[in-house]
């Protein structure tokens, strides 16, 4: 026995607030949410040189050693490819630059690069992060919020962060290459599908590739469960004998997992079933026959008498 259709209420951050309600009819859409931060770990190859002129907004896939690109979102959800670029500033130093087509800024020049980001780092002799010092960040794209800032995080350094100054931006002499790139903005989407776990989580899939906990299926068993008043089609009803139903979280305490995407067979035994309905035809046929005996020897006595 369970509490039936109760559910943890979610917020929107796809955290469980705990308060119990009805299961939802139909999940609403998540919202858009702008890109804060960028993770961009590479290695920047060790034997370049720097450029005698130093970097140029109009030339930058010329004047630096390497580039990649990321997407980033806006406040309205509308994705934009960032490119940066590092520049050799020196032995163990680098600038860079986060630029985008001036079509996507307010005010820019479609097909001229605007910058909207930049940022220094520093590395030991053994091609470790030892530090980074970011610029300015501050993105105006069309029609959105202004002023949107955006940290981009190229690991943790030894003097900055106290860190090994290996998980990020390293430089070896090897050639420069992104190992991977990631940042926190996405756009609107709808549920795509839901997903239920074996604790009763109820899991949304968005069209925009996010996940979200939507709530938790809640179970309340009976402290008796023979205690309750049996109804039809196997259901039983509350009485005061089993007590209040422990209403929690499945596969906690006392209650059962949640199984989705099956159905639940049927607890009756074919076998059992067949063999009884056998001997209740048999039975059936033999109380015929003894009625039909008993006719014609009626039949036969009456023929007698005459």
């Amino acid at each position: 026995p369970a509490g039936g259709g109760r559910r943890s209420r979610a917020c929107d951050r796809g955290v469980l607030a705990g308060s119990l309600g009805d299961l939802f009819g139909r999940p609403g859409s998540l919202a858009a949410s702008r890109t804060a931060s960028a993770d961009m770990p590479a290695n920047l190859d060790a034997r370049s040189t720097p450029v005698v002129d130093g970097f140029d907004p109009l030339d930058p896939g010329g004047t630096s050693a390497f580039s990649t690109t990321v997407t980033v979102y806006d406040s309205l959800g509308a994705a934009h490819d960032v490119n940066v670029y590092f520049e050799n500033t020196g032995p163990g130093t680098w600038t860079w630059h986060a630029l985008v087509d001036g079509s996507e800024i307010d005010g820019g020049t479609p097909g001229t690069p605007v910058g909207g980001a930049t940022g220094d780092l520093t590395f030991t002799t053994d091609g470790e992060l030892d530090d980074e010092a970011p610029g300015t960040s501050s993105w105006d794209f069309v029609g959105a919020t202004p002023g949107q800032t955006i940290a981009f995080d190229f690991g943790t350094s030894i003097t900055g962060d106290g860190g090994t100054g290996l998980d990020g931006v390293t430089q070896f002499s090897e050639d420069s290459s992104t190992t991977s790139i990631s940042q926190d903005g996405f756009a609107s989407g709808e549920v795509a599908g839901i997903g239920v776990e074996a604790d009763g989580t109820i899991t949304g899939v968005f069209t925009n590739g996010q996940r979200r906990t939507l709530g938790q299926v809640a179970p309340g068993p009976f402290r008796s469960e023979h205690g309750l008043a049996r109804s039809a089609h196997t259901l039983g009803g509350d009485t005061p004998e089993p007590g209040e139903p422990l209403i929690g979280g499945a596969a906690s305490g006392r209650r059962g997992t949640v199984v989705s995407g099956a159905l639940e067979g049927s607890n009756v035994d074919l076998g059992s079933e067949f063999v009884d309905l056998i001997q209740y035809q048999r039975g059936f046929q033999a109380s015929s026959r003894i009625i039909t005996t008993a006719d014609e020897m009626y039949q036969e006595v009456v023929s007698l008498k005459r």
